[in-house]
């Protein structure tokens, strides 16, 4: 991994897909008539429609034919950078996915990822509106090795520990995370980015959304931690904002030759079998 920049777009959606598309292209804009030229730049999950359930996917699902992916492709290009957005997406069979697309610098789709693990729980079942991906998901990117988590996935740590393994110095989160009750960002998610980080001694760069759609406050806390969990940059709190980071491709050379983790691991000991059972 090389020194590597990257613009995180903290952005509110509506229940208007086309409009959010529009913010979504002129906030990429903007970034390039600044002048920044960074390595990446990440939109948060589902950022062409958040509140999933509240109206049909087939409304709200972008289908092959839609201009998004070419528009998408033509910031990379302008951008010179690769691109991580993450949308509903109408698949060829007629199901729908919570799909992460990758341009690269020349505005190519270099891949798709599709979540894999869905977030089910009492009053919500994004299962019953998305189809899961069967697979995870590594770019070898000209910069660094990144994997991809979406969202819900940062509670799965067998996700990061498997894309670190197979080579990840960096995990891009894109994410449309809840405030809590309380109306702050929930201190659970920063726990589980600098658990993520740390564990993995990677870069973690996560990209949320913020704002209010449909009776749901989202958290923002945009932010990139290094390999130890140390944040080194922040949205500093919940508004629309483009946040600016700077990676050291050392740190991730450094955190891993201060902690031998990958060397110390025992896969065969991380079975169920291999659990010793004491009875009193």
């Amino acid at each position: 991994m090389r020194d590597t920049r990257v613009e995180l777009i903290q952005m509110a959606t509506t229940q208007d897909v086309e409009a959010n598309i529009a913010s979504a292209l002129a906030r990429l804009d903007e970034l390039a008539d600044s002048g920044a030229r960074p390595d990446l730049v990440c939109l948060p999950e589902m950022f062409t429609f958040r509140p999933l359930g509240s109206v049909p996917v087939t409304e709200v699902g972008i289908p092959g034919g839609h201009p998004l992916a070419a528009e998408l492709a033509a910031r990379a290009r302008r951008l010179n950078s690769y691109l991580v957005g993450t949308y509903i997406t109408e698949e060829a069979d007629g199901t729908y996915a919570n799909t992460c697309r990758v341009f690269n610098r020349s505005g190519e789709l270099i891949g798709s990822y599709r979540k894999t693990h869905l977030f089910d729980a009492p009053g919500h079942a994004e299962s019953a509106h998305v189809t899961a991906g069967e697979r995870l998901c590594l770019v070898e990117a000209d910069f660094a090795t990144f994997g991809l988590v979406i969202c819900y996935e940062l509670r799965f740590p067998e996700i990061a520990r498997t894309l670190a393994l197979a080579g990840a110095e960096c995990l891009v989160v894109p994410n449309s995370w809840p405030m809590d009750g309380s109306g702050r960002t929930p201190e659970e998610l920063r726990t589980l980015l600098a658990a993520t980080a740390i564990q993995n001694q990677a870069y973690v760069v996560h990209t949320n959304q913020t704002g209010r759609v449909a009776g749901l406050d989202l958290a923002g806390g945009t932010c990139v931690l290094d390999p130890r969990g140390h944040v080194v940059a922040d949205a500093g709190g919940n508004g629309e904002q483009t946040v600016s980071g700077a990676l050291r491709g050392a740190h991730v050379d450094e955190a891993r030759a201060h902690r031998h983790l990958y060397a110390h691991r025992r896969p065969e000991l991380y079975e169920p079998s291999a659990v010793a059972r004491l009875r009193g």
